[in-house]
Parts: C-alpha cells; structure tokens; sequence
C-alpha cells in the first residue's frame, strides 16, 4: 500500500491501523512534516521515505510506486478508507484466473464518498492496478493512465477494457481539519497557476 502524506499524523494513523491486516507491505511518502507523521508511520511498520514534494503530485505517486515491491500498488489517501468487504476479496480480484484478471483488467476504480461534500457524490477513482501497466500523469488531479497508450486507464477507448468499476465497494473520503483543507487548495491553486 502506497500513501503521500504531509503533516497527517492524526489521519495517517486511523488509516494505517485500518488498512494494515490487509496489505503486505506499506510505503509512506512524507513531504516535510512537521506533526509526528514519520513517527506514525514508522509505529505502524511502514517504510518511510521523506522526500520534499516535487511540485507535481503524479511524479512523487510514481516514484512511490517504484518502490513497491508487488506487481498490485493500493494507494490510499491519509483520509481515506477502502471498504472493508473489498479489502478482505483483494486477493482474489487480482487472482491471474480471476473473471476480470482474465478479461484483460489491469486497474481497479471505486467510487468514493465524501463525506464532507455530500453533493460531490460519486466521486470515483483508481486505487489498485498493476504497476507494469500503470502510471500517474498530471501535475494536480493526477489520474492513472496506460502505459502504452497514455490513454486513462478508465478509458473506454481501450480494447480491451483494463479497467473494473467495483461500485460495491465505496471509499470513504473522511472530512479533514478545516486548516488543513485550506492549505491543501491553496497548494493546488498554486499548482494550477504555474501550469498555466
């Protein structure tokens, strides 16, 4: 499993008390934090790199992504929580024989509930896909993509299909401390200003 986080302690530790009897290994990326986030991770077993944020959130997700050592990467935001009916079948979606693997689905898509912005219902995103075949494009609002075509790996221009919605099995996006939230779109509206 694969996380960013900057100055999450508080979040970062509901989501890895959560999600670790799930995954076999977790990787945090922390960009600076000045809360106890690395101590968090480090409590709950992950490995940590610190590394300051490059400026763009899809080449820090890749370079995370390269140091999974599975072929399936899980990423999940600090205030994020993956259903838990999904995450005890995980193994067997990405079964080589499993109906979908067979079908050719590289990359699996959820929808995800914000519970802080109810009217933002349904929100969906790609958490789990194979590495080989998938990569983060995109400065700010990264999505994950072909490799071979570039293309969204969600896209319906793809044949055959590489993607499975799995709408039974939503994220819960869990509401942030208000300041956080606020530093996190003022970091994202700086982001966008220099893309144009």
């Amino acid at each position: 499993m694969c996380v960013m986080a900057l100055n999450d302690a508080e979040l970062l530790n509901c989501c890895l008390n959560y999600h670790k009897p799930y995954v076999d290994d977790i990787i945090v990326l922390d960009g600076g934090s000045r809360d106890k986030t690395v101590e968090v991770a480090k409590r709950h077993g992950a490995r940590v790199v610190q590394r300051a944020f490059s400026g763009s959130f899809a080449k820090d997700k890749n370079h995370l992504m390269s140091l999974a050592e599975t072929a399936w990467v899980l990423f999940v935001d600090c205030d994020e929580i993956m259903d838990w009916n999904f995450l005890n079948n995980m193994r067997e979606y990405i079964k080589e024989e499993s109906k979908v693997r067979l079908k050719g689905v590289v990359a699996f898509k959820f929808t995800r509930l914000n519970l802080d912005e109810p009217g933002t219902w349904p929100d969906y995103q790609i958490r789990l896909f194979r590495k080989d075949q998938c990569e983060w494009m995109g400065r700010v609002h990264e999505v994950v993509v072909d490799k071979r075509s570039g293309k969204p790996i969600d896209s319906s221009d793809l044949n055959p299909v590489r993607s499975q919605t799995l709408d039974a099995h939503p994220i819960l996006h869990l509401p942030r401390p208000s300041a956080r939230t606020r530093e996190t779109q003022e970091r994202w509206k700086r982001l966008l200003r220099e893309e144009t």
